[in-house]
């Protein structure tokens, strides 16, 4: 009895029944939208922690007293990067189960993975999507700390030389700004340096939000005056993927 005779035998003994073709297809269409949709979460987490490090000024280690790893955890959005390796890590497994999934190598399915995550997570940032889902999520979860919050913490140290907040008023030598916790702020700008915009331009305009080095002056009821070495736009400068604001 050849093998053919016994597999046929076994089947008719223990009554094996035959599975559907169309079965196997239903399957394999759900293994590849579930991976489908894996990577696209990869991508959107990829998307927003290149949103979140590109928005952020790192020079500004220089002007806190806090150490460059407490800085690094501040501005990394944690939530974000261990979704990145989750969702990675769930696809790496989802893609073995597909139909031609066996034939790739770890590394092979390690490197797609990440290379497609980081194709559409960088045309999601260019295209505006990574800074429009931080805000949403933002907005409609209280618990999650958007780039904006993150940023609003970072640029609220004035008794460290960093201020920030909105213009209400502008003089000759001086400027009044409310900061993003209500406090009113003179601001001495006779020697100001700016960034992304000159004085006679865009930056220095009521109602525009921007953000200060220099130094609080002391022993000065409520320490509302500041004077102000460089001013930059609260919104970063023009470029893909970001607003100047």
């Amino acid at each position: 009895m050849n093998n053919a005779q016994k597999l046929l035998e076994k089947i008719q003994n223990e009554k094996i029944s035959q599975t559907q073709s169309w079965v196997f297809t239903i399957q394999n269409i759900a293994l590849w939208a579930i991976y489908s949709i894996l990577i696209l979460l990869g991508s959107i987490s990829f998307s927003i922690l290149l949103f979140s490090f590109l928005n952020t000024d790192i020079d500004i280690l220089h002007h806190i007293t806090h150490s460059s790893f407490e800085f690094f955890l501040a501005i990394a959005p944690i939530l974000w990067v261990g979704l990145l390796f989750l969702f990675l890590f769930i696809a790496y497994f989802g893609l073995q189960y597909t139909k031609k999934g066996y034939k790739y190598t770890l590394f092979q399915i390690v490197g797609i993975n990440i290379g497609i995550s980081i194709i559409l997570g960088n045309t999601m940032y260019f295209l505006g999507g990574a800074e429009k889902i931080d805000k949403t999520l933002g907005d409609m979860v209280s618990e999650y700390e958007s780039m904006e919050k993150r940023k609003i913490s970072h640029w609220s140290h004035p008794e460290e030389g960093i201020l920030s907040g909105e213009i209400l008023k502008i003089d000759q030598n001086t400027i009044k700004i409310r900061d993003f916790y209500q406090k009113i702020w003179i601001i001495d700008i006779q020697n100001t340096e700016t960034k992304g915009n000159s004085k006679e331009n865009i930056l220095i305009q009521k109602n525009n939000k921007i953000k200060i080095f220099g130094n609080m002056l002391k022993n000065i009821p409520d320490n509302t005056i500041f004077i102000a070495d460089e001013i930059r736009p609260w919104g970063g400068y023009k470029g893909k993927g970001r607003k100047s604001q």
